[in-house]
This record gives C-alpha cells, sequence and structure tokens, in this order.
C-alpha cells in the first residue's frame, strides 16, 4: 500500500470539489459569460478543466500505487481548478454572505502546480542516485510546499476576513497574494518553480538510460503542448511592459 502525506490525499480531493462546483457554476453563468468575454470562448473555462480533471482521475484512480502516477494526477488536478475560478467569481460576485460556491473560489489549489510537478520529478523516471542532487530536489520540494501554504492560506484568510465585521483592512492587504492574471507575487512564485521543476527534469533526463530518456522527452512534448501555451502568455503579461495591455486591446489574437 503506498503511503502518502496529507498534502497528497486532501489537496486533489479539494481540488476535484472545487472542479465540480466550477463546472456547475460555469452552467449558471454561461449567458453572462459570454456577455463578458465575447472574444474568448467562455466554454474554455468548462471544455479545458474537465480535460484537465479526466486525466488527472485516469492518474489517480488507476495508479493510485504509482507514487509518480499520484503526483502528476495531482499536478493536473490543481491545474485544472484554475479555469473554474472565473466562473465561481461570476456566480458568487453579488453574494451578500458565505456559499459553498464563494468557499470554492477563495480555495487557491493552484498554488500546489508546483509542488506535486517538483514531487513527479524526483521520481520520473527514476529517483536521482547522487547525494547532491536529491539535495536540490528536495529544497525545492519544500519550498514549492512552503509558497503553496503560504498562498492558499492566506487566501482563505482574506475570504474569511472579507467577510467578517471590520475585516475589511485585513483583506486589502492579503489581496496582494491573490492569483491576478498580469500582476501580484501569486503567478510569479508559482509559474518561476513550476517552469524550474520543467528545467530540471529535462537536464536530468540526459543523464538517465536511453528507454528513460525517451519517456522523459514524450512527457516533456505532451507538457508544452497542454500548458506551454498558457504559462507563457502568464509570462508575457507579468514580465514584457506592454504586452497586458497590448493583447487586452487585440482580443482577436488572445483567441487564436
Amino acid at each position: 500500500m503506498l503511503k502518502r502525506s496529507l498534502l497528497t490525499r486532501l489537496v486533489p480531493a479539494l481540488a476535484a470539489a472545487k472542479l465540480a462546483l466550477g463546472l456547475v457554476a460555469l452552467f449558471a453563468t454561461y449567458d453572462l459569460g459570454v456577455a463578458q468575454e465575447p472574444h474568448y470562448p467562455y466554454s474554455f473555462f468548462g471544455l479545458l478543466p474537465a480535460a484537465f480533471g479526466a486525466t488527472a482521475a485516469l492518474l489517480l484512480l488507476g495508479g493510485r500505487e504509482d507514487r509518480r502516477a499520484v503526483t502528476l494526477g495531482g499536478f493536473f488536478m490543481v491545474t485544472a481548478t484554475a479555469w473554474s475560478n472565473k466562473p465561481l467569481t461570476l456566480l458568487t460576485m453579488r453574494e451578500s454572505g458565505v456559499s459553498l460556491f464563494s468557499l470554492a473560489d477563495a480555495l487557491e489549489l493552484d498554488a500546489f502546480m508546483a509542488w506535486f510537478l517538483w514531487t513527479f520529478v524526483r521520481d520520473f523516471p527514476s529517483p536521482p542516485t547522487s547525494l547532491s542532487s536529491r539535495r536540490r530536489i528536495q529544497l525545492a520540494i519544500f519550498a514549492s510546499a512552503a509558497v503553496g501554504l503560504l498562498f492558499f492560506t492566506f487566501n482563505l484568510l482574506g475570504f474569511a476576513a472579507r467577510h467578517a465585521p471590520g475585516g475589511s483592512g485585513v483583506w486589502e492587504a492579503l489581496a496582494w497574494f491573490a492569483p491576478r492574471r498580469g500582476q501580484g507575487v501569486y503567478y510569479v512564485a508559482v509559474l518561476a518553480l513550476t517552469g524550474g521543476a520543467f528545467s530540471f527534469l529535462l537536464w536530468k533526463a540526459r543523464f538517465a538510460q536511453w528507454t528513460e530518456q525517451r519517456r522523459a522527452r514524450l512527457f516533456l512534448q505532451l507538457l508544452a503542448l497542454t500548458l506551454g501555451p498558457m504559462i507563457v502568455e502568464v509570462l508575457l503579461e507579468l514580465f514584457v511592459p506592454g504586452y497586458r495591455e497590448f493583447i487586452l486591446s487585440h482580443q482577436r489574437i488572445k483567441r487564436g
């Protein structure tokens, strides 16, 4: 029986629940979402998380005795929740109180993307043999877990402060840690650590046996096709001055 840490058990379960609620919110807000996103198919906020969630379910259920399948499945599951935020926000933006949907919106589970990916990289295609490599990976895993827990906790506290009497000041301070495209520290830290995991996997594959190199190369190609465009766009919005304003004024390019 494969032993799993608390994060490995709890985070994918919460992500699956948020994903399901996000799909419900998508159908409930579809007309409003289409009106607000005229140049971006609102259906993508359902199709993309459904595809990532289905991949995650296959890995988590079909490979539950394989640590690599479990951590990769967790990575896909928490990544899927990034597309659930928009429908959940639209559904709850006029709420005065707390609901299950608003609570799900506050659970920023994609903060654990880097942690799941670094844990996967540690074991794929095989665990590192050198002590220095093991130490570097463990340090990256620890940093990714700390960043994930920090952002998850601060966003949850911000949600509580937002709905607490006199908590507006705390909520405004914690809003700096919320995920915002093109600004803020959230995606800078999470994507930097996630990109580091991809780079380390590429370096690690160079020293693997030939059959393991093929597996690692195939995995990297798959991730490049699925996540590459999204990550590149977010990084451009964060680090290239003027790109966000340009893409917002040329929505047809973004849609293409």
